[in-house]
């Protein structure tokens, strides 16, 4: 019987990956079987079925047990981590463009260029995400000077709320509550619009509203003109937002999109 012969590096990249749950768990995001060659796309298959029925990292002997495959058990320096993290993105980045680049050959033919474009993408995309969590006892006193730089507090322009809640700071998660046609809608549409004339960029997703009504809304808003004349004031509307973009702080930074909504339906 013919030897399967075993790339090194991608081995030694999967033995890595298992040695340590917390790299495990950062790096299993990108993980994907069609990244690795026979026969080692078995035992990242394996590893993700694993992790998705038990919730855990299979050992050595589980991966021998269920593919065949005999693998080392490792433990990490931390040079080694640093090697391993740099090293299993690029090679999955990598291999996810290769793939990407193989599959657009036909797609090309068929005249699916959006579909090549989409898979670009995406492999452009793969990354390991190394800022997840604060390591507690590192760079204390920096950590904690910086706490409120961080926040990048915003006013909502709507006084009543900022002295009542206070500002937005980035990263809050803040939730909207009241009855049916109690103006939910129209007061975010108003701290969307404060928030854009600060410069940040805002995008509604709405459920249930369609994206024109929303839009109306949104023009009335911002240019005062009342919705009972929107069709009417089409021009004055469109004066009002090339003022706006000369003044260099709006440009695109508000849009709307009903993806959501289409989703919905189907």
């Amino acid at each position: 019987m013919r030897e399967v012969l075993i790339d090194p590096k991608q081995k030694l990249l999967i033995e890595y990956m298992l040695s340590n749950r917390e790299v495990f768990i950062k790096s299993m995001r990108i993980l994907s079987p069609e990244f690795f060659e026979k026969p080692l796309d078995r035992v990242a298959e394996t590893i993700l079925e694993y992790f998705n029925k038990h919730l855990g990292v299979p050992s050595v002997d589980i991966i021998l047990a269920e593919t065949g495959i005999s693998l080392e058990a490792r433990e990490m320096e931390e040079d080694e981590l640093s090697y391993f993290l740099e090293e299993f993105e690029t090679h999955c980045r990598q291999q996810a463009m290769t793939n990407a680049i193989l599959e657009s050959v036909d797609l090309i033919q068929e005249g699916e260029l959006s579909s090549v474009e989409d898979k670009v993408r995406k492999a452009l995309m793969i990354r390991l995400d190394e800022s997840i969590g604060t390591s507690l006892m590192e760079n204390v006193v920096e950590r904690i000077e910086a706490t409120d730089l961080d926040n990048d507090k915003r006013n909502t322009g709507i006084r009543a709320y900022d002295e009542t809640i206070g500002p937005i700071n980035r990263g809050d998660f803040h939730i909207v509550y009241a009855v049916s046609s109690g103006g939910k809608s129209v007061f975010l549409a108003n701290i969307g619009y404060y928030l854009a004339k600060q410069g940040l960029d805002i995008c509604v997703i709405s459920l249930e509203l369609n994206e024109s009504l929303y839009s109306q809304r949104l023009d009335s808003i911002i240019t005062d003109h009342s919705i009972e004349e929107h069709r009417g004031v089409a021009t004055d509307i469109l004066e009002t937002y090339e003022e706006l973009k000369k003044e260099g702080v709006w440009g695109h930074h508000y849009k709307t999109n009903e993806i959501w909504n289409q989703a919905i339906r189907d």
